[in-house]
């Protein structure tokens, strides 16, 4: 009887928790990869290990993974532990505490389906990236693939391996931010043409978003440049976004800028702007997260750089 007044109670449309709120997370790839690391002291054929123990034993996780970054081959990988031998020695047991992160991931996907009820969690996949990537998602938008060995990577993890860049990066990720914000990016309008400005607000929606739900910065440091100097990004990308150039400028720009990402914080402060002045701020949130009109949101956000 109480199952049926329960099912009555779904039916009729009146909010009722299942499990399909809860978010599906995989550890496979995490466990396989460490099978492998460990394997390769006894073998003279690194990348035959790497195949056989991590890539053959993928999961559909894994594999998506692959073809969305098809440079990540076995060579690739053996590379990086030959190069990074003191970070992989002190990231694993970081790796291995990846389960701690659930029940803060599940809170904080709960409170998305609070201000966006019909939001699809996607499948999410923890793996082993060749120090490459700390996230991404699949092809059909359904799966969030993460890099583990990065977004789990703290202060004690040895960085004295990296270049600037990637010392900026690693240690510096907050697992259940990181998590919504690559998470929001399936839930946007993939059917707008990439350029400047629906690369922009498709990050800063991202951003914003992750911030909100969690009501925590993110990535500070970072945002720390883009405040002392915001008219002054602001006056050089609203050029770029005019003429759709100077992309690797504003994103992915690690190796080539002391600030990278700027196009992340200009998108925040754009969607924060957008936000800040609609009353409806329930369905100012779902125009945020669905970005369906880019042009749109930007005009209402009335945004000037804070050019005063």
């Amino acid at each position: 009887m109480k199952a049926y007044i329960f099912l009555l109670i779904c039916v009729l449309g009146i909010s009722c928790k299942s499990r399909n709120d809860k978010p599906k997370i995989y550890f496979s790839d995490v466990e396989n990869f460490w099978i492998a690391y460990d394997s390769l002291t006894d073998t003279n054929d690194s990348i035959a290990v790497i195949q056989a123990l991590y890539f053959d034993k993928a999961s559909k996780g894994l594999s998506e993974f692959l073809k969305v970054r098809p440079m990540f081959t076995p060579s690739a990988y053996v590379e990086s532990i030959r190069k990074h031998p003191k970070f992989w020695q002190s990231v694993r047991s970081r790796t291995e505490k990846i389960k701690n992160e659930v029940e803060s991931i599940d809170k904080a996907f709960s409170k998305i389906k609070e201000i966006y009820p019909t939001f699809n969690i996607p499948e999410i996949y923890f793996l082993i990236s060749p120090i490459g990537t700390g996230g991404t998602t699949s092809l059909d938008n359904k799966m969030l693939l993460l890099g583990a060995e990065i977004v789990m990577a703290d202060s004690t993890v040895s960085k004295i391996e990296f270049d600037s860049p990637l010392n900026n990066i690693i240690g510096t990720i907050n697992v259940p931010l990181y998590v919504i914000h690559e998470s929001i990016h399936t839930a946007q309008n993939t059917e707008n043409e990439s350029s400047v400005l629906i690369e922009t607000l498709m990050e800063g929606s991202a951003e914003f978003i992750s911030c909100y739900i969690l009501n925590k910065p993110f990535r500070e440091k970072k945002y720390n440049f883009g405040y002392e100097n915001e008219c002054m990004l602001w006056n050089e990308m609203k050029l770029d976004m005019e003429k759709d150039s100077n992309f690797d400028k504003w994103f992915g720009n690690y190796y080539s800028n002391p600030h990278p990402d700027m196009g992340y914080f200009i998108g925040y402060r754009i969607i924060e702007s957008y936000y800040n002045l609609k009353e409806n701020k329930a369905e100012a949130l779902i125009k945020i997260i669905e970005l369906n009109n880019p042009n749109e949101i930007l005009s209402e956000s009335k945004y000037n750089g804070n050019c005063n």
